[in-house]
């Protein structure tokens, strides 16, 4: 028998592990203004990614929509439960927002086409890929329609300005495609006008009392077109013969009409092409070493006990909450705070182990299957099937495998488990929304609440096998494909 070992130091634990840890470039999570309301959520599936020290940029991967931007820190998490319990809010003040509907649009209209405000779009408005990282930047890889689009968040500081950039690498189109860039105001008091310094560079400039917001872009064709529609700032672009690489710069909010961005647009030369950063980037996280301490074998078992690595240079919170091997014997280790680390060390003969952290930022994994050396983590967004492109011990890829599973307001509903039955198909399963009132729940339930479900060998069809079902952590699948998996009693699932 094996058991995880943490040596608690002496001094009593900080009540803000969420907060204090490092979780590399980026974290996936529910975000919210509010941890005490519902209403307060912007996101549900959102990715935020730290494009500077002090500035932080938030994609949604169910609406492929950039949802927020802020300077100031990074994120804060409450105490209750480590971060379970309330979703983090920004740590800052916002820049740029956009309200919650598809980031692009294949007919000019915004709607919303689910019929729920969970999930992702229809396939055939676009499909989130997965994003890459090389360093600490990080490139969403996502397709609208049948157009694929590599789409890069950055940040630079233009006269003492924080100025948020996007960078897209567009394939070739048919048709018209348009870009929501951020929610504007369009009443009888704003003003909006393009000017272009050059053919293909230039800056929209919308202008209420004596509020002025300015939008560089630089590479667009020129028949490009920019539009204020229901409070929201559009980019228009045409079909494109050949693939196109531009990039967007949102201004501040402020006052006067200071003009930051001449020599932002006066910069020659293309923009820049993202295929590079496909590529793995230098490796960002070292070994660490813990010792093992072996059982004694003098009773009717023995337990080993597998030391973690608290003591870490980024304060890690681990939690170990999923594990399976690789092909060579080494562990997979989920930890509910984000991060897979690879254990090498476990055999016959136990002594030194050597952790390594994999992949980070990852939305409260609680499942991992390895398939053929693949990773495959249950995230509460999605599963993700992580890639090693080098071979260096660091995740470069986190592809997007299914994101179909809705993630809704309440943060008891996890995604747990991760299995696969003898024809390769998957199997995972999602709690139900806490506490119970009289009339049901504090949240919206969803046909995803409370469910098992059975996932494709390809990720392509997701389908709920089971349901009723209230906290299912812990499952597996016997001879026969035979399912068996624990609960607890609460909401509809009677006292065992």
């Amino acid at each position: 028998m094996i058991a995880w070992c943490a040596f608690a130091p002496a001094q009593p634990a900080p009540v803000d592990l969420m907060t204090a840890m490092d979780h590399g470039p980026f974290v996936s999570s529910t975000l919210t203004d509010d941890p005490l309301s519902t209403s307060g959520i912007f996101v549900y599936k959102g990715i935020a990614v730290r494009v500077a020290p002090d500035a932080v940029l938030v994609f949604d991967t169910d609406l492929l929509r950039v949802a927020r931007g802020w300077t100031g820190g990074f994120l804060k998490w409450s105490p209750a439960r480590h971060g379970l319990q309330e979703w983090p809010t920004p740590d800052g003040f916002s820049h740029h927002t956009t309200g919650p509907r598809p980031g692009w649009s294949r007919n000019k209209n915004f709607t919303d086409p689910r019929s729920r405000p969970y999930g992702p779009v229809p396939a055939t408005v676009g499909r989130y890929q997965g994003l890459y990282l090389h360093g600490d930047r990080v490139v969403f890889s996502y397709r609208i329609g049948a157009v694929q689009v590599l789409d890069a968040p950055g940040f630079e500081r233009l006269e003492n300005r924080p100025v948020f950039t996007r960078t897209f690498n567009v394939d070739a189109s048919v048709e018209s495609l348009s870009l929501l860039v951020s929610d504007v105001p369009d009443g009888p008091a704003s003003t909006f006008e393009t000017r272009r310094q050059t053919p293909a560079n230039g800056q929209a400039v919308i202008r209420t009392g004596e509020a002025t917001r300015r939008i560089g872009f630089r590479g667009l064709p020129p028949d490009a077109r920019w539009r204020r529609e229901h409070r929201q700032l559009i980019l228009d672009l045409p079909p494109l013969k050949e693939p196109l690489r531009f990039e967007v710069a949102l201004g501040p909010i402020e006052n006067g009409n200071g003009d930051y961005l001449t020599a932002y647009l006066a910069r020659t030369g293309e923009v820049a092409d993202l295929a590079p950063l496909r590529q793995p980037g230098p490796p960002r996280w070292r070994e660490i070493e813990t010792q093992a301490v072996v059982g004694q074998d003098n009773a009717s078992f023995a337990v080993d006990e597998l030391t973690l690595p608290e003591d870490n240079p980024w304060r890690s919170y681990l939690r170990p909450s999923g594990l399976d091997f690789l092909p060579d014997g080494r562990a997979v280790v989920a930890s509910l705070s984000g991060d897979v680390w690879l254990v090498d060390g476990i055999g016959e003969t136990l002594g030194t182990l050597r952790w390594k952290r994999f992949a980070t930022g990852l939305n409260q994994p609680l499942g991992v299957r390895v398939v053929d050396g693949k990773i495959y983590i249950t995230g509460r967004d999605q599963i993700t099937r992580l890639h090693d492109s080098n071979g260096d011990g660091t995740a470069d890829y986190y592809e997007n495998f299914n994101n179909d599973v809705m993630a809704a307001t309440n943060f008891h509903a996890f995604t747990l488990n991760l299995e696969t039955d003898s024809k390769g198909n998957f199997y995972f399963a999602k709690a139900t929304p806490w506490p119970p009132v009289p009339k049901g729940v504090k949240a919206e339930i969803t046909p995803h609440h409370g469910a098992l479900f059975r996932l494709s060998p390809d990720g392509s069809k997701l389908e709920v096998v089971a349901d009723g079902l209230r906290n299912p952590n812990g499952m597996t699948i016997g001879p026969g494909d035979e399912i068996v998996y624990s609960d607890n009693e609460g909401n509809w699932v009677p006292t065992s």
